[in-house]
């Protein structure tokens, strides 16, 4: 997990190393997984929109909702914004409690501050959350993790909200995003999928079989792919409710494809 409450109003002249290194984090991290890489969205609407590099799809971005879940005047919004979550107001007129820089480096005189707020006091929340769904499902990559904070979010009254082009991810708001965080909801298990099905491409009725998991965000977990002898085309497609289902609806697959083999050399 990496929580960033750091950012820029525009994306600064090295703005390609900070985006080639949050990459190869995404890349790279957990095994190649990814890391899960949170950024305040920032504090300064409406001077600008997200910030850099919150902005980025390779991150979750986060704003800031009063204890009533209305947005707060200063939290930045629009093209970038993820989610929202709970948060104080700004300049130590905040009302989150955290740990806080020792001493005379900190906020207060203590170790700790009850005055809290901003994006930054945000971002900590939902990263807490993606932590969480990494401790209960591991094998998630990073944009799994990513997609479930997203889906699962709830959608505040108050807003209007639109299906942008292309994303799969549901009904998004310029001022929260897809909505306020939802750790329960997050840590619900999803569908997945596992398909495969038979393709003819020969007179010879060799046909090419594969079989591909896929998440509920239509992204690959496995495949294989094997050769058969049969004289027509067949597809089916079972549904998982957790990773460790996976395999089994994949041997599943793999019986019902033996059986349908052997009706089919019998008629």
């Amino acid at each position: 997990m990496i929580s960033n409450s750091w950012g820029y109003s525009a994306a600064p002249t090295n703005a390609d190393y900070i985006t080639q290194e949050i990459t190869n984090a995404v890349n790279r991290g957990r095994g190649g997984k990814g890391c899960v890489v949170v950024f305040a969205s920032g504090n300064d609407h409406p001077s600008y929109g997200v910030s850099f590099p919150a902005s980025l799809g390779t991150v979750i971005s986060v704003g800031a909702v009063n204890k009533n879940g209305i947005v707060w005047n200063y939290s930045c919004r629009g093209n970038g914004l993820d989610v929202v979550a709970p948060s104080g107001n700004t300049n130590l007129n905040g009302d989150v409690a955290t740990t806080d820089r020792m001493g005379t480096n900190g906020y207060e005189t203590g170790n700790y501050t009850l005055r809290f707020g901003g994006t930054s006091a945000a971002c900590p929340q939902v990263a807490s959350v993606a932590a969480l769904i990494l401790s209960k499902y591991p094998d998630l990559t990073w944009s799994e993790v990513k997609y479930r904070i997203v889906k699962t979010a709830f959608g505040l009254s108050g807003y209007t909200y639109h299906n942008p082009t292309g994303s799969p991810n549901g009904s998004w708001s310029n001022e929260v995003g897809y909505g306020l965080v939802n750790a329960y909801a997050a840590l619900l298990p999803v569908p997945y999928s596992v398909n495969f099905n038979l393709f003819n491409y020969n007179e010879q009725g060799l046909s090419d079989f594969r079989i591909e998991i896929m998440s509920e965000s239509g992204l690959p977990i496995c495949n294989e792919s094997k050769y058969l002898n049969v004289y027509d085309s067949y597809s089916t497609r079972v549904i998982a409710r957790q990773l460790s289902d996976l395999r089994m609806c994949q041997r599943q697959c793999l019986a019902v494809l033996r059986l349908y083999c052997r009706k089919r050399r019998t008629t």
